[in-house]
């Protein structure tokens, strides 16, 4: 559920539940982060599910993991992208090639895109290899969202 407060937009969702959404303008496309776990003992890390919805498809990943280390680089790095509208903003999750999600610049006007890729092994083939399902998708986002994508990604780690 989704409240209005002043400018800004609030997230309601089932109780304990902590979200980070990235999303258009209008709200077709979507990439949502709800942590599902986390690590602090042994090797410091969250554990989310990450869907993504566009108006002609919508998928699931679950249990993608992050470690403290990449979300404090990513955060650093989308502070420096606020600020001066150059580079990129990358974030990895510890598998390699499971998911990773890049926030950068796509012009020399300060304006921001998005790119995410998911990649989930879904058991073998009848020749015994793994099956992966991918999915890429990439689209605009408002620059002024940077902070709130910020706040919500420093409540989940």
């Amino acid at each position: 559920m989704l409240w209005r407060v002043g400018d800004k937009f609030l997230h309601v969702t089932r109780l304990g539940t902590i979200i980070m959404t990235i999303s258009d303008d209008n709200r077709i496309r979507e990439i949502v982060f709800t942590k599902v776990g986390s690590e602090y003992a042994h090797y410091s890390s969250v554990q989310v599910d990450v869907t993504i919805k566009t108006n002609s498809l919508q998928g699931r990943f679950s249990s993608v993991w992050f470690d403290k280390l990449s979300i404090d680089r990513f955060l650093s790095e989308l502070k420096q992208l606020d600020e001066t509208r150059k580079g990129e903003a990358k974030l990895e999750s510890m598998s390699p090639d499971e998911c990773v999600l890049i926030i950068k610049n796509i012009d020399a006007y300060g304006h921001l895109g998005v790119i995410i890729k998911v990649r989930a092994s879904k058991g073998y083939n009848y020749e015994r290899q793994v099956n992966f399902h991918n999915l890429e998708i990439g689209f605009e986002i408002d620059p002024t969202s940077l902070g709130n994508i910020q706040a919500e990604l420093k409540r989940i780690k």
